[in-house]
């Protein structure tokens, strides 16, 4: 009986630990972050892969120009063009 509750309890241990990864995993995404040098956000072109939960609280992350604070966008490229009259 014992071995048996002992495989059900790692099993169940390594199908928690499974979900707890993918759900915390990092995600590719485009962002934004604030360039300093024009006082503008700027959209990466690139995708970034982000460690932290953009948009929930600060999330702050080496970037192309420097470690930078990263801003989520749905539609970054018409976004700036808005911005920047095109």
């Amino acid at each position: 009986m014992k071995p048996n509750l002992s495989s059900a309890m790692l099993a169940l241990l390594v199908a928690a630990s499974s979900a707890y990864a993918t759900t915390h995993s990092r995600t590719s995404r485009v962002v934004y972050f604030w360039d300093d040098d024009i006082e503008k956000n700027v959209c990466l072109a690139e995708e970034l892969y982000v460690d932290c939960q953009v948009g929930e609280g600060e999330c702050f992350q080496e970037t192309a120009i420097g470690f930078r604070q990263l801003y989520d966008r749905q539609n970054c490229r018409v976004s700036l063009f808005e911005e920047n009259g095109f």
